[in-house]
């Protein structure tokens, strides 16, 4: 469906507007996307990027259908907390990404999950489907969730970034794990894995109704003042660097930013006053919610090289 240009946008290079329009995507993505010749200027491809868009022009664009990934059973070490023939807890591990993604197939939580409850190899695409268990179907559709680059997964719970339904040759029809919450990469900390249509239907209305109480602890750059308190601030697309987020204000040109709330507590004071140990509850699941809400308040968190 094409989209006709206002006056207000008349100017644009092609791939800025796109961009401003798909915050999930990279320009350089976007960029790509064009040069395929999968961006629509008044019923013909355009493939210049810096084609600059008129008033009255019609720009429509279609994503191609996202390539398949193959997931391997890896031994991968794993914590387990706590498993059952419905439930797994295990305490993820600081760099261990969660979904496996295109330039990034091996060495996820899924590879470790896949050999640890002895399934075989996996074909999927990622996208916004319905929760899927370990050994059942699809059900309900999903909340919205915040779509993330590759990768890079969530410091909160994101309902969308899920695996979709997948098979295998043989008899047997498999389904993905069931992970119904992501954890950032470079984030440590508990998560649910149900292995079954039950488990995995109650675990997805539990977190998003929020009867699930997460709390997170993270060291902040000195202490934040006051010591306790609320952050409400939207989050959306880095306007400059692609592959972070911000606080956007809605409304002056924040289009796509979303409603954001963290509480904070400061539990320590480390280092003479350098450093805090601050613990987070959210009372929403934007994508790098914490970072994002940490350095709006001048105080990042330590040794967080992306922000």
């Amino acid at each position: 469906m094409a989209s006709e240009i206002t006056h207000e946008l008349a100017g644009l290079r092609l791939d800025k507007l796109l961009t401003s329009q798909l915050p999930q995507m990279s320009r350089a993505k976007v960029q790509s996307l064009i040069k395929d010749g999968n961006v629509i200027v008044n019923g013909s491809p355009e493939t210049r990027p810096r084609y600059c868009v008129k008033q009255g022009d019609r720009v429509g664009y279609q994503l191609p259908p996202p390539v398949p990934i193959e997931a391997q059973p890896e031994d991968i070490p794993l914590e387990v907390l706590y498993e059952d023939e419905h439930l797994l807890v295990i305490n993820k591990q600081a760099h261990l990404v969660v979904h496996p993604a295109a330039g990034n197939q091996t060495g996820t939580l899924v590879n470790a999950i896949l050999y640890h409850c002895q399934l075989p190899a996996m074909r999927f695409t990622a996208g916004k489907q319905g929760p899927i268990s370990l050994t059942g179907g699809a059900n309900a559709a999903q909340p919205d969730a915040d779509v993330t680059d590759a990768n890079y997964d969530d410091d909160s719970v994101s309902f969308g970034e899920v695996l979709d339904e997948v098979s295998r040759s043989g008899p047997a029809h498999v389904i993905r794990p069931g992970i119904v919450h992501r954890l950032d990469k470079g984030t440590s900390g508990v998560m649910v894995v149900a292995k079954d249509d039950y488990a995995h239907a109650g675990l997805c209305d539990q977190f998003a109704s929020r009867t699930v109480q997460r709390a997170y602890v993270s060291v902040t750059c000195r202490v934040p003042e006051p010591r306790s308190g609320r952050i409400e601030a939207s989050i959306g697309r880095h306007p400059v660097h692609r592959k972070r987020m911000a606080v956007v204000p809605v409304g002056s040109g924040g289009r796509h930013a979303r409603h954001a709330a963290s509480k904070y507590l400061v539990r320590e004071e480390l280092a003479g006053g350098g450093a805090a140990l601050v613990e987070w509850r959210l009372e929403t699941g934007r994508t790098h919610q914490i970072r994002v809400h940490a350095q709006h308040i001048k105080h990042p968190l330590f040794g967080d090289e992306t922000y």
